[in-house]
C-alpha cells in the first residue's frame, strides 16, 4: 500500500492543526499512528519500507 505525502495532515493527538503549513518531506521528524475505533484487541503493523518522494 502506498500513500502520497499530500494525503497526510498535521495533527496533534488526533485533532487537525488548523493553519498548519503545508507538509514537506524535509520537515517531517516523526510519524505516528492513531487507532481510533475504540475497540481493544490485537494489532500488528509490519513496515517493509518507509520513504517519501517529492
Amino acid at each position: 500500500m502506498s500513500f502520497a505525502l499530500k494525503e497526510f495532515q498535521a495533527v496533534f493527538r488526533g485533532r487537525l492543526i488548523s493553519g498548519a503549513p503545508e507538509l514537506t518531506a524535509s520537515d517531517i521528524q516523526q510519524i505516528g499512528l492513531l487507532i481510533a475505533d475504540k475497540k481493544s484487541g490485537k494489532f500488528d503493523l509490519e513496515l517493509l519500507k518507509l520513504s517519501f518522494r517529492p
